[in-house]
């Protein structure tokens, strides 16, 4: 497991047999900061979007995590069959709940160029998103300003802070076999789980993997 500000990171691990319980009791995160966390599911959902991956064989996932409301919470777009909106709102120790999310694997990503005034718009921006119906882009249209996924709620978030800063670019990618069936297209344009990982706006701050 690598480790970065050592001194600042504190996990309980509770466990009995094949099955544990775990809390997050302080992952030394700046409350005047935001970040990126990846998480890294055992789901068929999280298998297939590892594969289209640029180099993280981890990461299935990502969102934003900022302290809101006198709490750590995750602002981030996944299928979710219990709402009308595929926005959800989680505090972090849910997000990171193993036995319910079988997480295997996170990482925490500093957005290190924000300033503060950025933080607090970026915090506005993506609470505004809880207005609309949102639905898991699964497809990858980009057609549809209500249909996202993870990656591409990151980068139109971050684009409407700072345009020149945050302008990312699509990854594409040749489609063979079941996914060039699937997505009934010869070349899929969309933007990775870990492409943040490369960028220099994001730092690396911590991660742990029980795999």
């Amino acid at each position: 497991m690598r480790l970065t500000y050592v001194n600042l990171v504190a996990i309980l691990f509770f466990g009995c047999s094949n099955e544990y319980k775990r809390q997050v009791v302080n992952l030394g995160l700046n409350k005047e900061k935001a970040y990126l966390i990846f998480r890294g599911t055992n789901t068929k959902e999280g298998f297939f979007a590892r594969e289209f991956n640029i180099k993280d064989t981890l990461s299935s996932h990502v969102g934003f995590t900022l302290f809101d409301s006198s709490r750590w919470n995750v602002f981030h777009v996944l299928e979710n069959k219990n709402s009308t909106t595929d926005y959800n709102v989680e505090i972090l120790d849910g997000f990171l709940n193993k036995e319910k999310n079988k997480v295997f694997y996170y990482s925490l990503w500093e957005i290190e160029s924000l300033k503060l005034e950025e933080i607090d718009s970026l915090r506005k921006i993506i609470k505004r998103y809880k207005s609309k119906k949102i639905t898991f882009d699964k497809n990858f249209s980009h057609k549809d300003s209500t249909k996202l996924d993870c990656s591409e709620f990151i980068c139109e978030a971050l684009n409407k802070i700072n345009s020149d800063k945050f302008n990312f670019e699509f990854h594409k990618r040749e489609l063979k076999g079941i996914y060039k069936t699937y997505f009934k297209k010869d070349t899929l344009e969309y933007y990775p789980v870990d492409m943040f990982q490369s960028n220099a706006n994001f730092k690396f701050f911590f991660e742990w993997n029980n795999q």
